[in-house]
């Protein structure tokens, strides 16, 4: 059963990180289009990057579902990216709020707990594959940023 816990910590755990990079890119993203549409002056620049992260802010204390619908809001990612976001809010709303209720009579056997962890090991690469992903888009969003702050031509 430790083994078990384990996996799904580590589940809920990349959730997280794939709740919080969203939320930056959506971030980055955004101030990012405002760039792109225009020279901005100084004082506008500011108060872009300030009302980003303010969403910012308010993002973290959304849940992974309102997170979500907020990529759709925004146009920072894809259909593709927005449907696997939707199952991955699915699977881990089953594995948080369902998983111990719906596998329990499984818990007495060896064999079941075996296929119980390939499936979650398998959850858990799914996601971290995804997060990198992830992790990739904020870097070259704030990438982005960091080159027009450093050219100062705004």
């Amino acid at each position: 059963m430790n083994n078990i816990y384990h996996w799904i910590g580590k589940i809920v755990e990349e959730s997280q990180y794939i709740q919080h990079n969203i939320a930056l890119i959506i971030c980055y993203h955004s101030i990012n289009q405002k760039i792109k549409s225009k020279v901005l002056k100084e004082n506008e620049l500011v108060e872009i990057s300030k009302k980003a992260w303010i969403l910012n802010k308010e993002m973290s204390l959304m849940t992974m579902g309102q997170v979500i619908k907020s990529c759709q809001d925004s146009n920072a990612f894809d259909s593709k990216e927005i449907q696997l976001l939707y199952k991955f809010l699915k699977i881990r709303n089953e594995v948080v709020h369902k998983f111990f209720i719906a596998n329990n009579k499984f818990f007495n056997d060896a064999k079941n707990i075996e296929k119980l962890l390939k499936i979650l090991s398998s959850t858990l690469a799914e996601f971290k594959l995804t997060n990198e992903k992830f992790v990739e888009k904020v870097n070259s969003e704030k990438a982005f940023y960091k080159k027009y702050f450093s050219r100062g031509d705004h």
